[in-house]
């Protein structure tokens, strides 16, 4: 199990491709022994890998290393990695994803302004999009998950493209990577007696909101699941 201080050189490291110990000393505000005594020990267990001669010496993620996806599954100030235990409203899921209609907390229901909105979250406990570069093999299951859930949006109600965003401004500092998806429609469509428009096709989607029950919420999810 990796510790605080070796994830966070981790994941300098990660998001600046390669780093030498004063750099992750002045960024992270570790005591060099500190970070020496860190580096070591990720470079013996191939996290790492050194090169260059001193004083230019750099440390870089080791591209072969197999991701340990027992590391942080899950993180217990995570509102996210709570809310995955529960698969009342799971509309499908992957060997590393798991898909949801959106979530209106106030009501349980779900704002289905733009009909078949969903939330795909990672089932480890990855902080941002740079994070997931540690992974490829959740990254790539992501690109199957995409696919299969924008083919039975498009099979059940006819959507035509989607808007995707990463906006992670929920639970912070305690944030986990999930993507917001809105389904956008060049057409009017009818669901449980509901009408949904999507007056700005083609363009940027609109603020609004059309919150539906919990108990349309699972009628929506059951609805989805018959085109999977």
């Amino acid at each position: 199990m990796k510790t605080d201080t070796s994830q966070r050189i981790i994941e300098y490291i990660l998001e600046k491709t390669e780093a030498s110990v004063n750099q992750i000393v002045l960024h992270l505000g570790f005591s060099p022994q500190a970070v020496h005594r860190q580096l070591k020990t990720l470079v013996a267990e191939g996290e790492l890998v050194k090169f260059g001669t001193p004083p230019r010496v750099y440390y870089q993620i080791n591209p072969d290393k197999k991701p340990d996806y027992s590391d942080s599954v899950t993180n217990s100030k995570c509102d996210i990695c709570s809310g995955l235990l529960d698969n009342t409203y799971q509309i499908f899921e992957s060997e590393h994803w798991k898909v949801f209609p959106h979530l209106d907390t106030k009501s349980g229901g779900s704002n289905q302004k733009y009909l078949g909105t969903c939330v795909i979250v990672p089932k480890q406990h990855i902080k941002d999009l740079p994070s997931l570069a540690m992974y490829p093999e959740i990254a790539l299951d992501f690109i199957q998950v995409a696919g299969k859930y924008e083919n039975v949006i498009k099979k059940a109600f006819g959507a035509k493209m989607f808007n995707w965003m990463a906006l992670m401004n929920s639970g912070w500092p305690n944030t986990h990577l999930h993507w917001r998806v809105y389904p956008r429609y060049n057409h009017d469509v009818r669901f449980a007696g509901i009408i949904f428009s999507d007056e700005t096709f083609g363009d940027s989607i609109v603020k609004g909101k059309v919150i539906i029950t919990p108990e349309l919420k699972k009628l929506l999810v059951n609805e989805i699941k018959t085109f999977l």
